[in-house]
């Protein structure tokens, strides 16, 4: 029955903004756990949705992991790409380099002064 389909359309869309609620609730309150997993629910229903792909890469930049949302983004981008021939919109691809940039700023910040990027141990200064 038709109606049964658009029932059911609209359920699923219902549950993909409860889910995106719940993610950017939970980012806020610091869960970011929570935020992530809900991002990955939402996904699950929708894959290119948007504003689903930019939370859980907050999600795992906030808990540390820049290579979990860089595969977040490189699955978004394949699929966005695969499915509809488009690339990922400006914001999405300056929040995950925003967010990579920080982490390198503050990577850099935690560094000594004398850090060798060949080694990736501090240079040792003989006397």
């Amino acid at each position: 029955e038709d109606w049964v389909i658009f029932e059911q359309s609209s359920l699923r869309q219902d549950r993909r903004r409860a889910f995106t609620a719940i993610s950017r609730l939970s980012l806020a309150r610091g869960t970011s756990e929570a935020a992530g997993a809900a991002a990955e629910a939402a996904l699950e229903l929708e894959p290119l949705y948007e504003k689903a792909v930019g939370l859980l890469i907050a999600a795992e930049m906030r808990q540390g992991n820049p290579a979990a949302a860089l595969s977040a983004y490189e699955r978004y981008r394949g699929k966005l790409e695969e499915d509809m021939g488009l690339l990922p919109s400006d914001s999405v691809k300056s929040l995950l380099a925003g967010a990579l940039d920080r982490q390198a700023r503050a990577r850099e910040e935690r560094l000594p002064a004398s850090f060798s990027w060949l080694t990736g141990e501090p240079a040792l200064h003989h006397s």
